[in-house]
């Protein structure tokens, strides 16, 4: 069986989380199945091509098609009988897409779906990303597939009542977390989290600063919460600046430290050096950054929607993200008397394995 699978995405560097979630299973599954030829198709500039990493993996080809993925798009929507299938190396039973894309292939495909944030909450996007989302049409996408990956029960949910997919269609697979997030301190944790300015005790919340986030809800809690209490903690907010960014981080003080994108070996010691960790999004299709948290045996305050009472299962404090006052709250409660959580089953090894049986479903 040959698996062609798009890695557009990974041509930049700093993956997202979808970005991390693909280079996470791609290793796993190629180890996995080793009787699977996987071609892994990305497109892009010279320069941004030299960001797509290497996989030494026997069973792994990555292709690297040295084209403007602006002028790709292009072709794939103005020109019906140009297609993915013909730029590849050589023909595959199918593809995987990992991520949303402007996509046209006559081969069966799985679309790994992460959220619908984009239909519940389009002022949450530019005006570029909204026009991109249609230009891609992802309900399109999710209706043609062969089979759909939800990461939640959340997400599939969602999946069946807007856009009215059987949910014999679409498995749920849960994204997993890595070995290296635990509670045990390691001896290079200080130097690991000191060299971006941090000082503890520090709240952390970490995601793009985007407004789906609800940032700028944790950062009037944290400063009322000081206000009022007088602790010395700081709020460290990490994470890429997003759509609106500027706009976020304005009320930013003294007490507040943003840093920018983290590198993925600093983050265990990022979150188990915090007094909590803070999520309160308006909507997710998982929440990584939740369950590193919570196995790197930090208290996490989240919101009580969508995805995340779903995977925080019972680990978490669960607010409101519309309130104010219930964020300030919590933080109360993390810096008194909450437990530290870190009993999280989920992994990326079976991820691979619930993923590699969603696969058989490109065959005949």
């Amino acid at each position: 069986m040959k698996i062609a699978i798009d890695i557009r995405h990974l041509a930049s560097p700093n993956p997202s989380g979808i970005g991390r979630y693909t280079l996470e299973m791609i290793p796993r599954l190629a180890k996995l199945a080793p009787q699977i030829d996987f071609l892994l198709f990305a497109s892009g500039s010279e320069k941004s091509l030299q960001y797509i990493p290497s996989f030494p993996a026997k069973n792994i080809t990555v292709q690297k098609k040295e084209m403007p993925n602006r002028l790709l798009s292009f072709y794939l929507k103005s020109r019906p009988n140009f297609t993915l299938d013909k730029l590849l190396a050589y023909p595959v039973d199918g593809w995987w897409f990992p991520n949303a894309n402007i996509i046209r292939t006559n081969l069966p495909y799985i679309l790994t779906i992460h959220d619908l944030s984009f239909e519940f909450f389009p002022e949450f996007y530019s005006l570029k990303t909204r026009a991109w989302h249609k230009a891609c049409n992802i309900e399109r996408l999710a209706k043609q597939a062969k089979k759909l990956i939800a990461v939640s029960e959340s997400t599939r949910q969602d999946l069946q009542i807007i856009w009215n997919i059987h949910a014999k269609n679409i498995d749920t697979i849960h994204l997993g977390v890595a070995d290296n997030f635990s509670p045990k301190k390691e001896k290079n944790d200080r130097t690991n989290y000191r060299k971006y300015g941090i000082r503890t005790p520090y709240f952390l919340t970490l995601s793009t600063i985007e407004p789906r986030k609800n940032i700028e809800s944790v950062i009037e809690a944290f400063l009322d919460w000081k206000r009022i209490t007088g602790s010395p903690h700081r709020l460290v907010i990490a994470g890429k600046k997003g759509f609106q960014a500027k706009r976020i981080l304005k009320r930013a003080t003294n007490d507040i430290l943003h840093i920018d994108y983290v590198a993925e070996k600093d983050k265990p010691a990022l979150y188990r050096q915090a007094e909590g960790f803070i999520f309160p999004s308006y909507y997710e299709g998982f929440g990584l950054p939740v369950i590193e948290s919570i196995k790197s045996g930090t208290p996490v305050i989240c919101s009580d929607n969508s995805s995340l009472p779903e995977i925080t299962n019972g680990q978490a404090i669960l607010v409101n993200p519309y309130n104010i006052s219930a964020i300030q709250q919590a933080l109360s409660i993390v810096t008194t008397s909450l437990p530290s959580p870190h009993k999280i089953s989920f992994s990326w090894e079976e991820s691979a394995h619930k993923t590699l049986k969603t696969f058989k479903s490109l065959l005949p």
